[in-house]
């Protein structure tokens, strides 16, 4: 299931800029934003794993 997702400071100008990159890499903008929160969220998990351990 699919959800919105609002971007604080995420203005046209970054949308625009995105978009470029997206077009010249051959993906989608969702694709670049999910990769994104994908390795932060894997960054956070391990912090937290090493600080626990």
């Amino acid at each position: 299931m699919s959800h919105t997702l609002i971007v604080r400071g995420f203005n046209d100008q970054v949308h625009e800029k995105l978009g470029e990159i997206a077009n010249q890499r051959g993906v989608s903008i969702n694709s670049i934003v999910k990769d994104a929160v994908d390795m932060w969220l894997k960054k956070k998990n391990q912090k937290f794993l090493g600080n626990t351990i």
